[in-house]
């Protein structure tokens, strides 16, 4: 039996040669957020990556001492990349930070903005 006209079209997730990457800058602030301690890029940040719109992390990588970070071997597809802020005025004290990114091609390099939070 011969099947025709069938394509295989991968869903978005890891098994791609796609890889993004990017840098987290912190402000080290006081209790109430009014003083910066410090600043800088740190190592150490949780960055996590999902698929766009699916529950649930893909993947977890922490930022290198340079606060740079790579997430490798993703396919083509629509994703969501974030961390987690300091905010005194929300709930838990905490917000996430999310970029959205779309990776249109096989072997393609995403470079982001820098996430910039506060600890």
């Amino acid at each position: 039996m011969i099947v025709t006209g069938m394509s295989c079209k991968k869903e978005a997730g890891f098994g791609g040669q796609a890889s993004v990457t990017g840098k987290v800058f912190v402000y080290d602030t006081n209790k109430e957020q009014t003083d910066t301690l410090a600043q800088g890029y740190v190592g150490n940040i949780n960055v996590f990556l999902s698929v766009n719109g699916k529950a649930g992390i893909l993947e977890q990588v922490d930022t290198d001492f340079n606060g740079a970070y790579k997430i490798e071997e993703l396919r083509k597809g629509t994703y969501k990349i974030w961390v987690y802020s300091d905010c005194i005025t929300c709930p838990d004290d905490i917000e996430a930070m999310s970029q959205t990114i779309v990776v249109k091609e096989n072997k393609e390099e995403i470079t982001l903005p820098d996430f910039i939070i506060r600890l």
